[in-house]
């Protein structure tokens, strides 16, 4: 049931709902009496409010209690400022826009939230093929989309049907990895502390940010829900060279100021990772590779070891297994070369 509260003796409805979320509705008045009554209208409407719709009260617009639906427009920029609060770079935030603006140009700005189906998925990706988008792209987008629609459902739970994406099949696909000669040479171009690192990521799995936001608990490192891509927890087993490396790269770091952090003097900035990698890979004359595909070489290797693919998914913390079969894509016999060390 809705509770008034005030803010600088403004009066507020406060409705709480699944134990942790709150939505505050002003009452626009300074007067307990037209608050008591503003507060009982709300109460009728409380429950299409925590379903997600948009109501317009006469004491707001002036006219009669009006319903709106949510629509693809007006919840977008609330999702994508959702994401900034999770410790991803400005490309991911970047990659999220460009596919919810392409999604939002397909069906449009006012499609109202609650009637987005598969017929829509499938839309999009018509449009895409008839415009010769490559499939990695549509791919990459898809995946936004995707988690743009399991976010309006789980965690706002302004939806309540599930909307199927299902990406398109790339045989061609194959994960972009470090064989050793290679890895090898690109260490050639790091300092012997960007050597150590490159080797945490080749051993760990890592996604880039994940090592200076996680936690140390004895010899294991825990990425948390909180700063997951994929808001899954994960624990990875760390050997004593491991640790120390990773205890280094905290205290050499300094989190992006839109997550807390504060540039200090004489650490780096996480960025600084990936451009040293990425320009490592272009001096050692490996065109299309960066410090990602450390995380890619570590599950081509994992896999080659185990042949879990369930187990790899598990360590890399990817929320479906689908998203790990690219990992089963490769040629064995070339792997043996690339690989010696684990083929003997």
């Amino acid at each position: 049931m809705a509770r008034l509260r005030t803010v600088k003796e403004n009066y507020y409805a406060r409705i709480r709902h699944t134990g942790i979320n709150e939505i505050t509705i002003p009452l626009k008045t300074k007067m307990y009496k037209d608050a008591l009554l503003r507060l009982k209208e709300v109460e009728l409407y409380e429950p299409l409010i925590i379903n997600g719709e948009n109501i317009e009260f006469v004491w707001q617009s002036g006219a009669e209690t009006e319903i709106k639906e949510l629509s693809l427009e007006s919840t977008k920029d609330e999702f994508i400022e959702w994401k900034r609060n999770e410790y991803l770079r400005p490309s991911t935030i970047k990659s999220y826009e460009l596919a919810l603006n392409h999604f939002i140009s397909i069906i449009g700005k006012s499609k109202p939230i609650r009637g987005i189906s598969n017929d829509d998925i499938q839309e999009f990706k018509k449009s895409c093929r008839e415009n010769k988008y490559k499939v990695t792209t549509i791919n990459i987008r898809l995946r936004s989309i995707k988690v743009f629609l399991n976010w309006l459902k789980n965690e706002k739970e302004w939806i309540t049907n599930t909307i199927k994406v299902k990406q398109l099949n790339d045989g061609n696909a194959e994960p972009k990895y470090f064989p050793n000669v290679e890895f090898d040479k690109i260490c050639k171009y790091l300092t012997p502390y960007l050597i150590k690192v490159a080797k945490f990521y080749l051993g760990t799995g890592c996604r880039l940010a994940e090592p200076f936001t996680a936690e140390i608990d004895g010899d294991w490192m825990t990425v948390t829900t909180e700063t997951s891509k994929t808001h899954k927890s994960r624990d990875i087993e760390l050997t004593p060279e491991l640790k120390k490396t990773l205890i280094d790269m905290q205290n050499k770091t300094h989190l992006p100021s839109d997550v807390g952090g504060a540039p200090i003097r004489g650490t780096h900035a996480i960025s600084y990772y990936s451009k040293s990698i990425s320009d490592a890979c272009k001096k050692a004359g490996l065109k299309g590779k960066s410090l990602h595909c450390l995380r890619h070489t570590f599950a081509v290797r994992r896999y080659l070891e185990t042949k879990d693919i369930y187990g790899v998914a598990k360590e890399l913390g990817h929320s479906n297994v689908t998203t790990s079969q690219i990992y089963t894509k490769f040629n064995r016999k070339k792997l043996t070369y690339h690989f010696p060390d684990l083929c003997k």
